[in-house]
């Protein structure tokens, strides 16, 4: 939220004014009569009333028809007659209520248009500094560089277009008679001429609008050439920015580090706050763009496993030697981060003009002092929904955003494994959507600012999603749910072990999960529980740690809001294979015998557990075997700085045991580690280890396990590409720390080799994920509840008793779904 601007001398020395503090609570009906009362009154409700009228005739006037036989009559018969000082009080024209209403617009033909209207009405306003067309596509937009000519009018801070089509001209923005050199926030959503209108495209830039600090530019059809233009131009003043909807691919991404003038906060004073989050080893990577730095992520003795007893504390103050001397640090953590809805920066610029009437000089003059006008530390809030981003994209956009983002959204992006791997159980051309092994971008380490973010659930659950949307042939969505969790998720949970938990960050206060499946076999709900019990745990050692001093420091208030936002159900499927109990053979689940990907010999009525260890005869441990004896595959082509110089050389062995292979690129040779030359690989002719002790634990088979099939896959030259530096997630699963890999012969552990069809009963017996949510929460509510009543009754108990444990979150859930009716009548469903 945007902070109100400081009170005056006046407001601060004197006795508050009752009125002053009653009138936010006073209901819009009163306004009338309240101005009727005196000149004091009047001071305190007509800017009220009249500030965004359109708004307000909405809540006086809830019936359509109402609303517009008020407007008509406003415009045609009163405006004339107002006087210029009550006119003067208009600060926001919202439009966005009547959009519905412009066909009875044009079906009256007594009535005069919004677009008929609008000149006009603009024109007579002289301190507008707000305007909403959302929808209006019947406007004349230059309507604005007519109207603006006229004296006495000020500049607009404020325009929201969205998805008006009206044909732009090409100076719409550059023109000088335009009051647009003042704009704060833009809202060019879904108008696609935009983006393909190279001329108005330019024309968005700091010498035509250089107050600009909220841009949101949605559903426009903009590629990367467009993004990449608006990332460079108006990176550096923004501190908003919203691309979601559009066609972009990680490669504007890079323009992010441009938009932050101020140093990197993650390596600001890191070292005071090693031993509680960790610190970062930065490097040039050869494979990566010359400009990019990469980082390791140094664990200390408590930070691998977020256990430090300060990790809920917010940062002390910092303090410069020199009071000339600008010191850059990041945000203590407790305070709100700003809120870049349309609705919270007109309230905020309204406010402003309220409170700033009177003062010496324009309003415009005093328009910097509000927060939501300001822009010291670049773009902090981030929007990129429903794009075409990779996983890798997010991680190395948040490398070099340097700590500074505060909220960021992309709720879905594609994760991509080597080619091939996965056609056993998807059809031609399927992809997986999801992000794995990075939940240590999303830590303070990294992200010391973040507090709001939405993105897929696979950063919690580790369930990648199966989408085959864009397909012309229909995939059962049960289907999809079943072989994900069945097939993808064990072998995930395998090579990424480190999935993202509250203690992580607990300067994070809000996370969105998004693309969440309706249907499950069991592990996914057990997941979402399990982190609503991770965030009730937190939520507790905050409040212990608040109570264990009385003057002690501020703690963070952690995760304090969960969304979760579900797919539709599938229950048409589930009526039809209620409807059709022991046909296995329906069209919906041809695609796995089309690709020829089902074990025969497979049980068909219980699902077989993952294979931990791919047998010898999978064609990837062949391909491996081939390559250490014949001459290098030529290797995969990427990006031009992706590529390898591959070298026939054998692997060179360690004190330690563990293998390496040298890569040179660009003058420079990166060792990386293949595994470990003692585990079980038929390429190396080395034997096999003995046996695991009796003690020996799960984990540590799972670990052995997992570095052994690496080593397998390493030495396959198809898949010595994509060098990148061990994550934490890598470490935990048996990678030596500050070790290189190949990445994309990690990500070929994802490849499940033997393959089942789901029967009906299997698809039948999986259960709704939303509705075992609620359950839970109904247990923990109870448990909440008799804990309550155990400590008001503990008068007669024994001092210093412990309280009963309980795991009820208080924060707030919210949670949202697709409605399943409108899903199966949708064109999406029935293309």
């Amino acid at each position: 939220m945007s902070n109100p601007p400081p009170p005056s001398y006046q407001e601060a020395t004197g006795p508050a004014d009752w009125l002053t503090i009653i009138a936010p609570k006073i209901p819009p009906r009163s306004y009338v009569s309240l101005c009727l009362v005196s000149k004091r009154f009047y001071r305190q409700f007509a800017p009220r009333l009249w500030n965004d009228p359109l708004a307000i005739i909405q809540v006086l006037k809830p019936n359509l028809e109402d609303y517009i036989e008020w407007y008509c009559d406003f415009v045609i018969d009163h405006l004339e007659r107002v006087r210029l000082s009550t006119r003067s009080l208009v600060r926001s024209l919202d439009f966005r209520g009547l959009a519905q209403a412009a066909g009875d617009f044009s079906l009256d033909l007594e009535r005069p248009t919004i677009a008929d209207t609008f000149g006009k009405l603009t024109a007579k306003l002289p301190k507008l500094r707000c305007i909403l067309l959302d929808n209006h596509s019947e406007v004349d937009l230059n309507a604005l560089s007519r109207s603006n000519k006229s004296p006495g009018l000020e500049p607009l801070l404020l325009l929201s277009i969205r998805g008006c089509h009206y044909a732009l001209d090409s100076d719409f923005f550059s023109n000088l008679y335009l009051r647009f050199r003042h704009l704060v926030y833009l809202d060019l959503s879904f108008i696609p001429e935009i983006a393909a209108n190279k001329s108005i495209l330019t024309t968005i830039r700091p010498q035509y609008l250089p107050h600009l600090r909220i841009l949101k530019a949605q559903g426009q059809n903009m590629g990367d050439t467009a993004a990449g233009i608006l990332l460079s131009a108006l990176g550096k003043q923004l501190w908003s920015l919203d691309l979601s909807q559009n066609r972009l691919t990680d490669d504007p991404l890079r323009y992010i580090r441009l938009a932050y003038s101020r140093p990197n906060l993650d390596l600001v004073e890191a070292g005071s706050r090693f031993a509680v989050e960790g610190g970062l080893n930065g490097f040039q990577n050869p494979y990566q763009h010359s400009a990019q730095t990469t980082y390791f992520v140094k664990e200390s003795d408590w930070s691998a496993s977020f256990s430090h007893p300060d990790r809920y504390l917010v940062d002390a103050p910092t303090y410069a030697h020199n009071e000339d001397v600008h010191v850059v640090s990041r945000a203590d953590g407790r305070a709100a981060i700003k809120d870049d809805s349309v609705e919270a920066i007109k309230k905020a610029l309204i406010e402003h003009e309220r409170r700033s009437a009177g003062a010496v000089g324009s309003s415009v003059d005093h328009i910097n002092e509000l927060d939501v006008c300001d822009s010291p530390n670049g773009l902090t809030h981030l929007h990129l929904n429903r794009n075409n981003i990779s996983s890798a994209g997010v991680v190395s956009m948040f490398e070099q955003a340097g700590g500074h983002l505060e909220s960021f959204e992309c709720d879905s992006m594609s994760y991509t494994i080597p080619d091939g791997l996965i056609s056993d159980f998807l059809p031609h051309q399927a992809r997986l959507v999801g992000i794995l092994g990075a939940s240590h971008i999303f830590r303070p380490v990294y992200a010391s600012n973040l507090q709001v973010l939405r993105i897929h659930h696979s950063l919690v659950t580790q369930l990648l999603s199966i989408d085959t949307d864009h397909l012309s042939v229909p995939v059962s969505t049960l289907v999809k749910s079943w072989a994900a969790e069945t097939y993808l998720l064990p072998r995930a949970e395998r090579a990424y072990p480190q999935a993202f938990v509250p203690d992580m960050n607990p300067r994070l206060r809000s996370l969105t999960l998004t693309g969440i499946p309706r249907r499950s076999t069991g592990p996914l709900v057990r997941k979402l529980i399990n982190f609503l019990r991770l965030a009730a745990i937190q939520e507790r050692a905050i409040q212990n740690s608040k109570a264990s001093t009385r003057h002690g420091p501020q703690t963070l208030l952690g995760l304090r809001h969960i969304g979760l936002e579900f797919e539709h159900d599938p229950v048409q499927e589930i009526y039809e294979i209620e409807n059709n109990e022991g046909s296995a053979a329906s069209s919906q689940f041809s695609f796995f015998e089309e690709n020829g990907g089902w074990d025969a010999s497979a049980d068909t009525t219980q699902p077989s557990p993952p294979q931990l260890k791919p047998p010898r005869s999978s064609s990837l441990i062949a391909a491996a075997a081939a390559s250490s004896s014949s001459e290098p595959q030529q290797q995969p082509r990427d990006s031009e700085s992706d590529r390898l110089v591959v070298q026939d050389m054998p692997p060179g062995v360690d004190d330690d045991s563990d293998a390496h292979l040298s890569r040179t690129f660009n003058h420079r040779t990166v060792s990386v580690w293949i595994g470990n030359t003692t585990t079980d690989t038929d390429t190396t002719g080395m034997p096999p280890p003995p046996p695991p002790p009796p003690h020996t634990t799960t984990r540590t088979t799972e670990l052995v396990t997992t570095t052994r099939e690496y080593t397998k896959l390493a030495r396959n030259a198809s898949l010595q590409y994509r060098i990148q530096p061990a994550t934490p997630c890598h470490v935990a699963a048996g990678v030596p720390p500050g070790s290189f890999i190949f990445g994309a012969a990690w990500d070929a552990m994802l490849k499940s080799d033997r393959m089942r069809k789901p029967t009906a009963a299997d698809l039948k017996g999986m259960v709704d994920v939303l509705g075992e949510i609620k359950r839970y929460r109904a247990r923990t509510r109870a448990a909440a509840a008799a804990a309550a009543a155990a400590v008001s009754s503990s008068s007669s108990s024994s001092l210093g008793e412990e309280p009963q444990q309980h795991f009820h979150w208080t924060g707030t859930l919210k949670v949202s779904r697709v409605d399943s009716a409108a899903y199966y009548t949708s064109s999406k469903f029935w293309r």
